[in-house]
């Protein structure tokens, strides 16, 4: 019987936390199922991501023989997939008293708090009376509270093997699928795999069976002219035989010397008796795996095995890739040997810029997974030898190669004996990657190498952590960098990764290792500890700073665990930079206030780092966000400490002028904040020149923009001398005068500056953006945006039509919400937006919802001309703006049908926006319009129009009755226009345009062929048409799609 302990449960730690509630419900279930409790009186909440009251699964029925004695009453179970150093008392408190928790104990159900960590027995003692002690205040009758830790989660699930098998033993559940994939259904041949599958897992392949397995075929044919067709298409994955791949049956016949026509006699006997031998598309194949391999053997004794170089040197180029393929997935270790031997000289030859090349790396690929020993090195240095440019374009996507070396060394790093080259292969592709945005690209499955758990790999830890800090020692920044993203997720116990193939280059994975106690994870948090240590004492700067800050990302988990004084040692380097100080000091204050019971040694060692001086005040309070002190209900503290340091900086110039440098530094993030309290108390503005200089010196503006908002607010006596430093700057540096007199708002004559240096030249337009809209007036308003839309009449930039967008919608919000005359009003500004509207209508790519905004609001002023914009913003590319527009000619023509119809109708026959509708879909448009309006229209343009709009009409279809229905508008236009064979080929071919399926496309077309049968008798004869060229048409595509689904199945 399979036995886990906790150390196989912290890895169910995942995001979410929704793999540990599906094995807490698995067990809960399998415990209720045996004590006959009924599984509708057990509520489960796998959403982890939803509100559950308190409560994720809910127990209504007891069982009084519980062998846990965790449901021998009615109970509510709360899941907590986290470490418990994150959880304070009052979490649990808060937990137990969430309402449908509460509910549930005041009806006198047991309450149960299961976390994925493991307790000392006096802390769970400890949990347990805080629950209890809070259960009595709801319900002094409620059953005690039970604390469920991983250590009791393991024991109770080692009583289910199915649960251990399916959470735990997933190379269990691998070889189960490896097996049905080498019987394909053969109950026989499946039997004797999972007989032997001890041998099997021994031996990492299935030798053991195959000499069985290859009497059973003897016995079962009982004919050497079958048994030597079935061993001639072994040698290849598959064999095309028809259409347009014919010629590689024609091949295998010539080379060796069979009858084409007499193999195929025989391959359709054996189709159906005992089926070996399967037709797939236009493809023979050997099925299922296992007999594909004895025969395998069998052929290459046959006919390869006295002369393998003659062979495979007449082996056709048609024919290769099969035979290679066939070679990695079923043949001995003696014949992988042979045949990767042959192909030597092959990848001998090949040079780093072969590395973006398709076929050659899948060909490559092939050859590694036959003789990994040979190949995989030979990769691995080519990948070492490629340039950081020849390796970038190793390019990802359907075409690409770098995918097919991800996995492939993904796959194989999991032996030990090929971990080196993968490793490097990653290695090499992380610092050259091109897939960003892919949660399995080369850098993350590179960092996933190096986890205490789920690394996908049988190297142990201390292995893995000696050659990441090899790594981490590198010669250059962006190595080094790497390297410190890769060791902070070294500490991660918690994680997920996908299941892998049950079978590698021709053997079974070896586990993943893992640590089995708790000395063995210890002893890899102290490796792990270790090299940050190391890291933390190096001369390099940036290695240096990473490593604290490693350090201090995991510190409430490493002071859980008990590293405190290797923590301490870690900072205790004297050339710790302030800002680190900062970041130090605020991740103690947060794991204190939700560890209220952590040691004193803790308190301690914070109140020792807590500067004294006036510079370490400055930084714990600039160089910290106002939210941190939000959390502890402090942010009048922080405030009141701001304007203390404020007056002192304001009293003492020298002082200022001393901290300057670090004020205008990146660090000081809540400078602006400085800067308002200064300005505040500075009467005389005496500090003004000392912190403009600052500004024209460094050209961070932070701490002058709160300044000059703090002076201004309270003597705006100083406006002249402020607009005169902005002068300067207006010629020096715009941008940075720009920064400024924002700030300054009226007083510095903002937008009246930025439209001057606009003007000019100096600041592009996107810098009008940068205001608040409410503070404009009438006029400033109408110079901004008339400035904008100029500019986008003359020139479609994205960035100037999101400015003007977000500036006009955000003015009319405003002036909707305060009741304001609305800038609506004034005919000039009206106007301005009209020809923004129209100019854009077909250009949108951003901010579709607030254009849409915009064009409502305006509508009301002048109907026709917001018909006509929406109509042109159909012929959009952008999937949003298009659907938007459609949404606004539906709700128009509510009141304006044929008003909506006309200009919809003038976009369909224009000559140069009419062929949208001939290849993009409108149909939800078309069909939400109103009838009469569209016939109407169709009577005035006649046929030219039914032939138009004959491709965005509605198919035919079946009512939840099975009754036939054809939708009005389109029974209209196949009537009216019913001789037209235009507008008859136009609905036709268009009847399933952009349609996208979902599953199995050959099933999903003769469905509809389904359909249309139910037509064939339509009266309508145009209906009667369509639904013979439906049949036709759908049946062809779904013996099309059901040949592209058999031959993908050859595997």
């Amino acid at each position: 019987m399979w036995t886990i302990n906790s150390y196989n449960i912290f890895p169910l730690r995942t995001p979410g936390g929704d793999r540990f509630t599906e094995f807490v419900d698995s067990l809960i279930k399998a415990e209720a199922y045996i004590q006959g409790v009924a599984l509708s009186e057990i509520s489960t909440n796998l959403r982890t991501n939803l509100g559950d009251g308190g409560v994720d699964t809910e127990v209504r029925q007891s069982a009084s023989n519980s062998l846990t004695g965790w449901i021998n009453v009615p109970t509510c179970w709360q899941y907590k997939a986290t470490g418990f150093a994150g959880i304070s008392s009052g979490d649990l408190k808060q937990e137990l008293n969430k309402p449908y928790s509460k509910q549930l104990v005041e009806k006198g159900y047991g309450y149960r708090f299961c976390i994925c960590d493991d307790l000392t027995s006096e802390k769970k003692r400890d949990w347990e009376k805080i629950l209890d002690d809070e259960i009595a205040k709801i319900n002094s009758n409620a059953p005690q509270a039970k604390v469920v830790t991983a250590s009791d989660l393991a024991a109770w699930a080692s009583h289910y093997p199915a649960i251990v098998v399916r959470f735990f033993q997933p190379q269990f559940i691998n070889s189960l699928a490896l097996y049905v994939n080498l019987s394909r259904g053969f109950v026989r041949l499946a039997a004797d795999l999972c007989d032997q599958d001890s041998q099997i897992a021994a031996q990492g392949n299935i030798t053991s069976v195959l000499g069985d397995t290859r009497t059973y075929l003897r016995n079962r044919l009982n004919d050497d002219t079958k048994l030597r067709v079935i061993e001639a298409i072994s040698l290849f994955r598959k064999v095309g035989y028809r259409d347009e791949v014919r010629e590689e049956l024609d091949l295998l016949c010539e080379i060796l010397k069979l009858d084409r026509d007499n193999v195929l006699e025989i391959a359709q006997q054996l189709k159906d008796v005992p089926g070996y031998i399967a037709f797939a598309g236009r493809y023979l194949y050997i099925t299922p795996e296992i007999i594909a391999q004895v025969s395998f053997e069998g052929a290459w004794k046959k006919w390869i095995q006295y002369d393998p170089p003659t062979f495979l040197d007449k082996i056709p180029q048609l024919l290769l890739d099969a035979f290679l393929n066939r070679v990695s997935t079923s043949s001995s270790e003696e014949v992988r040997r042979i045949v990767g031997e042959f192909f030597q000289h092959w990848a001998t030859q090949l040079q780093p810029t072969d590395l973006s090349d398709f076929s050659t790396v899948e060909k490559f690929i092939v050859l590694i997974n036959i003789n990994p020993e040979d190949y995989l090195p030979q990769l691995a240095n080519l990948v070492d030898r490629a340039s950081k440019d020849e390796l970038l374009k190793v390019t990802g996507g359907y075409k690409g190669t770098r995918r097919s070396l991800v996995w492939l060394a993904e796959e194989m790093a999991a032996f030990p004996e090929f971990f080196s080259y993968a490793e490097l292969i990653l290695w090499k592709l992380a610092l050259a990657e091109t897939e960003l945005n892919l949660a399995n690209n080369a850098t993350h499955i590179w960092q996933q190498l190096f986890r205490i758990f789920l690394s996908g790999t049988a190297v142990p830890f201390s292995e893995r952590i000696d050659l990441l800090e090899t790594r981490l020692f590198s010669e250059t920044e962006e190595e080094i960098n790497l390297a410190l993203e890769c060791l902070t997720k070294a500490f991660d116990t918690e994680g997920s990764r996908i299941l892998g193939s049950p079978v590698v280059a021709g053997r079974i994975p070896p586990e993943n290792w893992q640590p089995q106690t708790q000395a063995e994870l210890k002893d890899c948090l102290d490796k792990a500890l270790a090299v940050v240590l190391n890291a933390a004492r190096s001369n390099i700067d940036y290695l240096q700073t990473g490593a604290l800050k490693i350090a201090i990302d995991r510190l409430p988990a490493l002071l859980t665990y008990g590293y405190l004084e290797q923590i301490k040692a870690i900072f205790s380097t004297d050339n710790i930079s302030q800002e680190i100080l900062v970041f130090l000091i605020r991740r103690l204050e947060d794991f204190l206030e939700f560890n209220s019971d952590a040691s004193g040694e803790i308190q301690q060692w914070l109140q020792s780092l807590i500067p004294e001086d006036f510079h370490g005040k400055l930084i714990q309070a600039v160089g910290k966000s106002p939210w941190s002190y939000s959390l502890r209900d402090n942010q009048k503290a922080w405030q009141q400490e701001i304007n203390n340091l404020a007056q002192q900086l304001y009293e003492d110039r020298e002082l200022l002028k001393s901290e300057m440098q670090w004020l205008t530094s990146p660090q000081a993030i809540m400078a602006e904040n400085l800067g308002s309290a200064i300005g505040q108390y500075d009467v005389n503005a005496d500090c003004l020149n000392i912190i403009m200089q600052s500004v024209a010196d460094t050209e961070a503006t932070g701490l002058a923009r709160g300044y000059i908002v703090g002076l201004l607010s309270n003597h705006p006596q100083h406006n002249t001398v402020v607009n005169e430093w902005i002068d300067k700057f207006e010629i020096q540096t715009p941008i940075i005068a720009y920064e400024l007199f924002r700030a300054g708002g009226n007083s510095t004559k903002a937008v009246e500056r930025a439209l001057k240096l606009v003007d000019t030249g100096s600041l592009s337009l996107e810098y009008l953006g940068g205001f608040f809209p409410s503070l404009f007036s009438i006029e400033e308003f109408y110079e901004i945006i008339k400035r904008l839309v100029s500019s986008v009449e003359k020139e479609k930039n994205e960035f100037v039509i999101k400015t003007a967008i977000k500036l006009i919608a955000s003015r009319l919000q405003i002036d909707l919400q305060d009741s304001n005359e609305s800038v609506l009003e004034e005919s000039r500004i009206q106007n301005l937006i009209w020809n923004f509207l129209e100019t854009t209508a077909q250009y949108i790519r951003v901010e579709s919802y607030k254009w849409d905004k915009i064009l409502r609001s305006v509508a009301k002023f002048n109907i026709d001309k917001a018909v006509k914009i929406a109509s042109l913003a159909l012929l959009n590319q952008n999937s949003q703006q298009k659907m938007r527009a459609e949404e606004i000619l539906i709700d128009l023509a509510k009141s304006h049908s044929n008003l909506v119809m006309q200009k919809v109708g003038e976009v369909i026959l224009d000559d140069q926006y009419g062929w949208h509708f001939e290849i993009e879909r409108y149909r939800s448009l078309i069909q939400n319009l109103p009838l009469d309006a569209i016939k109407q229209w169709l009577n005035s343009v006649g046929v030219i129009g039914a032939r138009r709009i004959a491709k965005q009409l509605s198919l035919p279809y079946l009512d939840e009755n099975s009754q036939p229905i054809v939708p009005p508008l389109t029974e209209f236009v196949l009537s009216e226009f019913e001789d037209d064979e235009e507008t008859f080929r136009n609905f036709c071919i268009s009847s399933h345009n952009l349609q996208t399926y979902i599953g199995n496309i050959a099933s999903h077309k003769n469905k509809e062929a389904e359909i249309a049968r139910n037509f064939l008798n339509y009266p309508l004869r145009r209906v009667r048409e369509w639904a013979t060229y439906e049949i036709k048409n759908c049946q062809e595509e779904a013996k099309y799609w059901q040949q592209i689904d058999e031959e993908d199945k050859i595997s």
